[in-house]
Order: structure tokens, then C-alpha cells, then sequence
């Protein structure tokens, strides 16, 4: 993994990386900010298009196995399931899932996963779920601790499905099928009553042909600004489909189709 450590934070460049999944930890020191952050491969090539100041460095030098405690905190995934990066024990009814921070997949503190958590929360009982774009797997397995019959999970990067093969044996979760790939490469017969992607628009716009190929029950998107929203939905298909549920946190929204 790499660290990052960025002179400035353009509006742009901060809702392209968060619609990946990737933390944004702003510091402030002597009055001058600078903005850190991790990921799994070299992202030059991005930054230098936005001409900014930039140093990165191999993670083995930084001490993250440590560092990370002082930056990411436990916290509400749904109203009913708690996220956390240790094992724990609640003396509440709470359901909690275990994550080893792997920053760039994902942990559950971004708006996005939360949206996208909360509109499968609410259709994953008994359901056969897909999951594109799985990264940490915290979808995955939170379809799986609600109710999910089966959950298939996908993923183009092989070191996120390596940290999510992970993080579904933390979690002891028995159901869940992970592979390296995209929609594309789903060959499962039985085809997902729920299909979910917390994915940026963009992406989202290709996958959906291959979304509606499945004929799914419900179909879920998150990763979309409120700016974004109104044009999304104009650009994509949706015929035999009506909108379940628009849920949105901190100018960011997700919705649910639902097969009519």
C-alpha cells in the first residue's frame, strides 16, 4: 500500500476519489493543510492531471498497522449494524461487523457505503444478493448477517478481493462467493434477486445493460452526488422498473429500483 500526502484537495479530485471508496485525511499543522492518502497502486497519473504538489511513499514506512487507529473510527454502518476494527463484544442487540482497514476498498464511514448498507438492509432477507465492486466486502457481509440466502461478490481489483476474503472470514460469514472480475463475469445460474454497486456514476451508467440482463427484483446504486441525481436518472434505462427508495447523507444519494 502507498501514502499519499497531497499540497491541496481540488473540489474535483475529492469527489472522484471518494466515489472510489478512497479516505481523505486532512491535517493541519503550523496553519498549512496537507491531505493524506492510502491506496493500493500508483496514482500519479491521476494527481498529475490536477497539477498539484505531491509526495508518496511504499506503506511499510509509515507504520500504518498503527497509524490507522488514530484516524478511523468505529461508527453506525445502518441504524441496526456497528462497524469496527477490532473484535468486540456489545451488550446491546446490535449487529456488528469486523473490518481490517484496508483504505482504499472502503470501512464504512463514507456516506456512499451507508447509503447503499441501508437501501439493502431492507431487501437482503432471504434474497440472493450480487455485490459489484465489493472492495472491502462490508456490503457483502452485511447482506449476509441480515438475512441473505446467498451473497456473490465481485471485484476487478484482486488485492480488494483478497482484503475482502479477509474481512468475510472475520466476520465468520459462509455464504459469500467473491471472485476477482466484473458483472460480466457472473456465470452463476441462479440469478440475484438484489443486485448492489456502490460505484461513481460513470460506472454505473455501464454496468447498468448488465444490470438489467439479470432481471433482478431490486436493483440498488449508490455513489451519486445530488448534482449528478436528476441527469443519472434521464441517462439509464429503466422500463419494467420504478424507484423504491431515494435515501441521501451529506450530499450524497442512492436509490433502489424496484421490479414493477
Amino acid at each position: 500500500m502507498l501514502e499519499y500526502r497531497l499540497s491541496s484537495m481540488p473540489a474535483s479530485l475529492k469527489k472522484k476519489l471518494t466515489g472510489q471508496g478512497i479516505n481523505i485525511i486532512e491535517e493541519k499543522f503550523n496553519q498549512r493543510k496537507s491531505w493524506l492518502l492510502y491506496v493500493t497502486s500508483n496514482i500519479d497519473r491521476l494527481l498529475n492531471r490536477y497539477e498539484i504538489d505531491y509526495i508518496h511513499q511504499d506503506i511499510k514506512d509509515t507504520g500504518w498497522d498503527t497509524l490507522w487507529r488514530d484516524y478511523i473510527k468505529d461508527g453506525w454502518l445502518t441504524d441496526n449494524v456497528y462497524f469496527c476494527f477490532e473484535n468486540k463484544d456489545f451488550r446491546d442487540k446490535r449487529l456488528s461487523i469486523q473490518i481490517n482497514p484496508a483504505l482504499a476498498f472502503g470501512t464504512g464511514g463514507h456516506s456512499t457505503t451507508q447509503i447503499a448498507a441501508r437501501l439493502l438492509e431492507r431487501v437482503a432477507n432471504r434474497r440472493t444478493v450480487l455485490d459489484i465492486g465489493t472492495g472491502s466486502g462490508i456490503l457483502a457481509i452485511l447482506a449476509s448477517l441480515t438475512g441473505a440466502k446467498k451473497v456473490f461478490a465481485c471485484d476487478t481489483d484482486s488485492v480488494a478481493i483478497m482484503n475482502a476474503k479477509e474481512n468475510t472470514g472475520l466476520n465468520s460469514r459462509d455464504n459469500i462467493y467473491l471472485w476477482t472480475g466484473g458483472i460480466e463475469s457472473f456465470a452463476v445460474k441462479s440469478k440475484p434477486s438484489v443486485v448492489v454497486a456502490n460505484i461513481i456514476s460513470s460506472v454505473l451508467k455501464c454496468l447498468h445493460p448488465y444490470v438489467l440482463a439479470l432481471n433482478p427484483e431490486y436493483i440498488i446504486y449508490s455513489g451519486l452526488t445530488l448534482k449528478e441525481k436528476d441527469k443519472f436518472f434521464s441517462s439509464i434505462p429503466t422500463k419494467g422498473y420504478k424507484p423504491d427508495e431515494i435515501l441521501v447523507i451529506n450530499e450524497w444519494c442512492g436509490i433502489r429500483f424496484k421490479m414493477i
